[in-house]
């Protein structure tokens, strides 16, 4: 390969990390699936093609939610914690899905 691949290759994406970057993209978009008692959030853009994207959360063993800025981690009775990054464009939404799917469970809103 030559070199000057890499170069167009990066003045093509570069401008498209950038306006990504602006309207609001920087983090991941998640769908919601609840599967008997598993939770299972998988990427919008990139599970298509690759299944390790996908987390799977027992809904059973959860027992705090907290949301700093857009991330959201979900606590589990061990002391094990999960962190999701949501798009800071979506993520109240995002926050209050889970909120219903967790009624019983501690919730923390940490602002900075």
């Amino acid at each position: 390969m030559d070199v000057n691949f890499f170069q167009w290759l990066a003045l093509i994406a570069l401008p498209l990390l950038i306006f990504n970057y602006y309207r609001g993209g920087h983090g991941a978009l998640y769908t919601i699936e609840v599967i008997e008692n598993t939770l299972l959030l998988k990427q919008r853009f990139g599970s298509f093609v690759f299944k390790k994207f996908d987390t799977k959360i027992d809904m059973n063993k959860v027992v705090k939610l907290q949301k700093v800025n857009n991330t959201i981690s979900f606590f589990y009775q061990s002391g094990h914690a999960i962190d999701v990054w949501h798009s800071q464009k979506n993520i109240d939404t995002f926050w209050r899905d889970l909120v219903n799917l967790f009624p019983n469970t501690q919730l923390v809103i940490i602002d900075q």
